[in-house]
């Protein structure tokens, strides 16, 4: 079980993490909150969650080629 997390950690792209949390808090902010504090927090869910979803989620039902 640990060896299976350590390898789909290599998965988690971090970077990718910051630049959807940025984007959707930025979105939030100027579309729904108007409040900085709000947008950032809900920003960081969102990426948080997307990037989850795109790296361990989504390659398993990606075809191999």
């Amino acid at each position: 079980m640990i060896v299976k997390i350590k390898s789909s950690m290599k998965n988690f792209n971090f970077k990718r993490f910051i630049i959807e949390m940025l984007i959707y808090a930025v979105i939030m902010y100027f579309a729904e909150y108007k409040d900085v504090q709000k947008a950032i927090t809900a920003g960081l869910f969102y990426g948080f969650s997307m990037s989850i979803f795109n790296s361990f989620i989504l390659p398993k039902f990606q075809k191999k080629i």
